[in-house]
């Protein structure tokens, strides 16, 4: 199986719990592992970012503000690196339609990320791993490396 098709199925895995989570009382176990994986702060170069970092559960998805800084925009894995543009709420993200043009209202519609440069979610969801500027990764592999070493019974 090719390691992005790999990694895009774990990525997809951790929103699940955004786009199903608060309609069940029992989470599913693929519920969890989303929750597991959104959390996972394992999945940054430093081992100090998760998705939950910039999406905070707490501030409705989107960055908390930096109380140091007085800054919209999370800082990143590396120190001193901070992301270009405040978080989009991961909370909208999976109903957005793929990025297009409105001819009737004269705007660009969708997409995800602010500048609608990943179609879907799954896209979108996979950007940040690998941003140097956000959780610094330096390659898929890295990424998957990551999770197999974390699994029951891994190295």
């Amino acid at each position: 199986m090719k390691r992005s098709i790999v990694l895009l199925y774990i990525v997809v895995a951790s929103f699940s719990l955004l786009a199903l989570g608060s309609a069940q009382a029992q989470p599913t176990a693929e519920q969890q592992l989303g929750e597991a994986l959104y959390f996972d702060t394992n999945l940054s170069l430093n081992r100090n970012q998760s998705c939950a970092s910039c999406h905070d559960p707490a501030s409705g998805f989107v960055d908390p503000v930096n109380v140091d800084t007085l800054s919209p925009v999370s800082a990143g894995s590396v120190d001193g690196e901070f992301g270009g543009l405040n978080a989009p709420s991961a909370a909208y993200a999976a109903f957005s339609p793929f990025f297009h043009w409105n001819g009737v209202d004269g705007l660009f519609v969708g997409g995800q990320f602010w500048n609608g440069r990943a179609n879907t979610l799954a896209e979108q969801a996979a950007g940040p791993f690998l941003n140097p500027k956000e959780m610094a990764m330096p390659d898929e592999w890295s990424v998957v490396d990551r999770l197999l070493r974390r699994a029951p019974g891994s190295r």
